[in-house]
């Protein structure tokens, strides 16, 4: 009895290696959760048969598959990666839902990077704008080739999709010493998941908190809170 318990505990392990029949990579797939587990025995195999070895390739494959896949929707809605990250602190995760989580971080951190490279080279491009022809464009849009949502002077800088940044330019006051400026505040999607990720960014937090101080022509001093200067004094922030 000991050694047929013993032979069929033998056997199951040995067909949970793959050693009996042979997997699609279209079956994996489908079954994310064994390719991934599979994955993971086939790592720890020192020898593998040739039915096994391609078990281990199909599973490897099916999980670049799937990978890829996430990526691409996670790209495609920044929304589906934050909805995946607020089930990630769960306290035992697959291997393939950690994967999955260490993806939608790097989705989520991609964007706000972006957000914040595309928000100094507005601020960047609108002072140059003026520098070069000492007046601004009547759309802050076409001062820039940063996509900004809304005509005129008063727009959004879009991040997956949201409204995380508001941008709003003022012109100067020259009888008042005042220099242009571009206001940079939290736009109408400040709640969202991917606004507030922006938002702790150190470069962006440090625009949205700058002030720019100027002194009036009767001698007094003007500060405004959240706003850089894009003309009439040395743009800096």
């Amino acid at each position: 009895m000991k050694r047929k318990l013993l032979f069929s505990a033998f056997a199951a392990l040995f067909i949970g290696c793959g050693g009996e029949s042979v997997k699609s990579v279209e079956e994996f797939v489908k079954d994310g959760e064994k390719a991934f587990e599979q994955v993971r025995i086939c790592d720890e195999m020192a020898q593998k048969s040739d039915k096994q070895a391609q078990n281990c390739a199909n599973a490897g494959d099916a999980v670049d598959q799937i990978i890829d896949q996430v990526k691409k929707e996670f790209d495609a809605d920044i929304s589906k990666a934050l909805e995946k990250l607020n089930t990630c602190n769960a306290e035992k995760l697959s291997r393939m839902q950690t994967k999955i989580c260490e993806i939608a971080q790097d989705s989520a951190a991609r964007v706000a990077s972006r957000a914040a490279t595309d928000l100094i080279t507005a601020i960047s491009d609108t002072g140059a704008y003026w520098t070069a022809k000492g007046e601004f464009a009547p759309n802050l849009n076409e001062m820039t080739n940063v996509p900004l949502e809304g005509a005129g002077w008063d727009t959004h800088l879009l991040s997956g999709g949201k409204k995380c940044i508001r941008l709003a330019l003022s012109d100067l006051v020259k009888a008042d010493n005042q220099p242009a400026l571009l206001s940079v505040v939290e736009g109408s999607d400040a709640n969202e998941a991917i606004c507030k990720e922006i938002y702790n960014i150190p470069s962006v937090k440090k625009i949205m908190h700058n002030e720019v101080l100027w002194t009036k022509a009767d001698g007094s001093e003007a500060l405004v809170f959240g706003a850089v200067a894009v003309s009439g004094i040395a743009v800096t922030f």
